[in-house]
């Protein structure tokens, strides 16, 4: 395992969009909003921080299909930093989690569990599972 691992909660803060590769890889990013709240001086403060993620494959498709704007989600990943230019020409830099692992949090919600499998020819199929795990 990776010394570089995190694990975030949070909630979607937009549906995702699933695009592919030339070689027909899926690709998703999005954001998660992460709250902190606390009290200071007898008054409640409250902190937003917005962590951007990326994941690849299989799982950027399961994702895609199985979460929307507002999902609290459980995701745990390896921070990658990058760098850009922006439309002004002002160079930024970015840290990203590339995930690994994608889940909704159970704590305020629940879920209907669909395996998906491939034949041997590798097409998609979608399997319920009817037994707890």
């Amino acid at each position: 395992m990776s010394d570089n691992t995190i694990t975030i909660a949070g909630n979607m803060t937009a549906d995702p969009v699933i695009r592919f590769s030339g070689a027909g890889k899926a690709i998703l990013s999005g954001s998660v909003a992460v709250n902190r709240r606390w009290q200071q001086n007898g008054e409640w403060t409250e902190q937003v921080s917005f962590i951007g993620w990326k994941a690849f494959g299989q799982i950027a498709e399961n994702i895609a299909a199985s979460c929307v704007k507002g999902t609290r989600v459980l995701l745990t990943g390896r921070l990658e930093t990058g760098e850009y230019t922006d439309k002004a020409g002002v160079e930024r830099k970015t840290v990203d989690i590339i995930v690994d692992d994608f889940g909704t949090s159970l704590k305020f919600a629940t879920v209907q569990v669909e395996r998906t499998v491939r034949d041997s020819a590798g097409h998609k199929s979608a399997l319920d599972i009817e037994e707890p795990f």
